[in-house]
């Protein structure tokens, strides 16, 4: 009787043990899940910036300029003065736009849409000058963003500085 006793005390304590496991894993799937959100939208802030930084080097020195891109969604041309990332997630942010970051010629931001982040790096016009974008490609999921100064043209007494992004 001794034996049988040891050996369902061990299988009592192996299922609460799986049961506990199991209600851990269950449990902790949706805040892994926040955090990956969290990473992503946390890069998408980043590569936003870090593209805006390298036009501006692009448009006041010339040349061109690369830039990883890691995150593992489209990047969108949505007029030639916007750029957008967006994506799906299951953390709150805010469901309206707010501004990440703006200097004297460009902003990013950001808002949720349903479920959707959306991010965008805007240019928008001023009376001394425009900045388009221009690609052949206007949606894309890159790895690698070359920005490029394409042309800088006259509208009326105002310049217009194109930038080319090639989406590789």
């Amino acid at each position: 009787m001794k034996g049988q006793s040891e050996i369902i005390v061990f299988i009592l304590l192996f299922l609460i043990g799986i049961a506990l496991f199991s209600s851990a894993f269950i449990f902790s799937t949706g805040i892994f899940n926040q955090n990956i959100d969290i990473a992503r939208i946390t890069s998408a802030e980043n590569i936003m910036r870090s593209l805006n930084d390298k036009i501006q080097n692009v448009i006041g020195y010339g040349g061109s300029q690369s830039i990883d891109y890691s995150l593992n969604e489209n990047i969108e041309i949505l007029d030639s003065q916007t750029l957008e990332i967006k994506f799906p997630i299951n953390v709150e942010v805010p469901r309206y736009w707010i501004n990440v970051s703006s200097n004297q010629r460009s902003y990013v931001r950001e808002m949720l849409e349903g479920n959707i982040f959306r991010i965008q790096l805007i240019y928008p016009e001023a009376n001394d000058l425009k900045i388009e974008f221009i690609s052949d490609t206007y949606i894309a999921k890159p790895s690698i963003i070359t920005i490029q100064k394409n042309s800088t043209l006259n509208i009326g007494e105002r310049p217009v500085i194109r930038i080319r992004l090639v989406f590789k």
